[in-house]
């Protein structure tokens, strides 16, 4: 479950880099700063913690 966490961070960030950098329809502004935001640090930190909160037997 953590990894498809993961998982679905990365599909979000690769969707709102995909919308400002290829397809060009939106700005980097406040409506879409916010989540773009929130992907970005979610999954650094999903990253960065992830030894703690899987352990393999």
């Amino acid at each position: 479950m953590y990894e498809l966490g993961i998982w679905t961070y990365v599909i979000a960030l690769t969707h709102y880099c995909a919308e400002l950098f290829v397809f060009k329809g939106c700005k980097l502004n406040g409506p879409f700063l916010s989540p773009f935001c929130v992907a970005t640090t979610s999954l650094i930190w999903m990253i960065s913690q992830y030894d703690y909160y899987v352990k393999y037997a």
